[in-house]
């Protein structure tokens, strides 16, 4: 007889043992477009990512690379904006996009029976798409309203000035959409731009989920497979620009309201830097999550605020440090006082080994529950391909962590955190 499950009763705990990343398998369509595939999950549902070198580091103007994606199934050769829509909803499926600054994704989700009615919606996305003059000056005029709220909200005018005192206004990594830059995108922008980086030529495609790989192959094949895989130059990723990094001080927006949005930080490593995975750790210990020291000295002990949280954030070519927070004007002055000293703790005094295995146990925690889907694992594969790092060295990267110990962290912490040289962006009334 089957047990019932009571629920007033916790389960027994058990041992973390880790569960190394599976490995993708790497094949090729007739044509040569590469396909890295992984069955993941006992759900009969199937993602599918196309992926194209573009994005934020290939764009002529702010904001095209991300309006490009967003605009193309909103009117193809054979099907209106509402016709794709109610297509796609015939058959439960979606797709949705995902613009970063090197990389760009239209991405299938579907289950594996309708893979034979979803694929062609697809194509025709990737193919045909003819971007209605109507239907992009509708979403352009939605954005700008969306955008000309955020305009008023400290933390939206925090976190944009930030990124470009950390990296230069017109890097890649600086450069945010506004309303003025929006106003200045136009349609044929968008196709030019659809035409220079959506083609066969400059695509990978990543599969995830429960799927039958004989009768997949030969789907992709007779949609992507037959066409000629085309190659045009691309320009070089502005993302390789040097950074205009503002130097270290406070940087005031004056903004009417009780509370002020805080975003203070430095640069810092990029992806490929061989301490970036143990700076994430640092990281952690300091503000990366709910148990960190500054959650516990600004939220639990002083009452400062309702969340704190700090960012170790690596980019390719680049990287910042950010601490975030939304405190009442009279205590700024005293909250970025606690950040400095808990930045310098880190330093000066040595991990305690509760606090060292709680974080070893919260990061092994979080490491499973960031690909528990197929979803999350399909973007695992599209970051690993993107960026040349296999899911062999992740792995090697989760047990490095678990060794983590209390010397390393000072050795870490006074390379890489300066607390003297934060660039300090404060977002509202300054204290009469």
């Amino acid at each position: 007889m089957d047990s019932v499950l009571n629920r007033k009763k916790a389960p027994k705990s058990k041992p973390f043992h880790y569960i190394p990343l599976p490995e993708y398998q790497t094949l090729y369509l007739d044509n040569g477009i590469p396909v890295y595939l992984l069955p993941f999950g006992e759900v009969e549902v199937v993602e599918i990512q196309a992926v194209y070198t573009s994005g934020s580091g290939y764009e002529s103007k702010t904001g095209v690379s991300d309006f490009t994606p967003r605009n193309m199934s909103e009117g193809t050769k054979n099907y209106s904006s509402l016709e794709f829509a109610q297509a796609l909803d015939r058959y439960g499926s979606w797709l949705e996009y995902d613009s970063g600054h090197e990389t760009t994704s239209i991405n299938l989700i579907t289950l594996k029976h309708l893979l034979p009615n979803t694929l062609p919606l697809m194509k025709e996305v990737l193919e045909e798409a003819t971007f209605p003059e109507d239907e992009f000056i509708k979403m352009k005029q939605r954005t700008i309203q969306k955008l000309a709220v955020s305009r008023k909200k400290s933390a939206f005018l925090a976190s944009k000035s930030f990124a470009e005192k950390l990296y230069g206004k017109n890097h890649p990594y600086g450069s945010t959409m506004d309303v003025e830059e929006l106003e200045r995108i136009e349609r044929a922008d968008l196709i030019h731009y659809y035409n220079d980086y959506f083609f066969y030529g400059n695509m990978y495609l990543t599969v995830c989920g429960k799927f039958d790989q004989k009768e997949l192959l030969s789907l992709l094949n007779q949609y992507f497979g037959k066409e000629k895989r085309e190659s045009k130059p691309l320009m070089e990723s502005l993302c390789k620009s040097p950074l205009q990094t503002a130097g270290a001080g406070r940087y005031h927006i004056e903004l009417e309201g009780v509370q002020s949005s805080l975003k203070i930080g430095h640069p810092a490593l990029p992806l490929h830097h061989p301490d970036t995975a143990e700076m994430s750790f640092v990281n952690t210990i300091l503000g990366g999550y709910f148990g960190s020291r500054l959650m516990h000295t600004i939220r639990e002990k002083e009452g400062f605020t309702y969340g704190v949280y700090s960012g170790w954030r690596p980019h390719r070519y680049a990287g910042g440090f950010v601490v975030q927070c939304d405190v009442g004007n009279q205590y700024v002055e005293e909250t970025i006082k606690i950040i400095r000293k808990e930045m310098r703790i880190l330093q000066e005094e040595p991990v305690k080994r509760n606090e060292l295995s709680l974080v070893k146990r919260y990061k092994a925690g979080s490491s499973i529950s960031e690909r528990e889907t197929p979803f999350q694992m399909n973007r695992l594969i599209r970051f690993s391909v993107s960026n040349g790092i296999s899911f062999a060295e992740m792995n090697e990267k989760f047990h490095l962590l678990q060794q983590m110990n209390a010397d390393r962290i000072m050795e870490l912490a006074n390379l890489y955190l300066q607390p003297d040289g934060l660039i300090e962006v404060v977002c509202g009334e300054k204290p009469r």
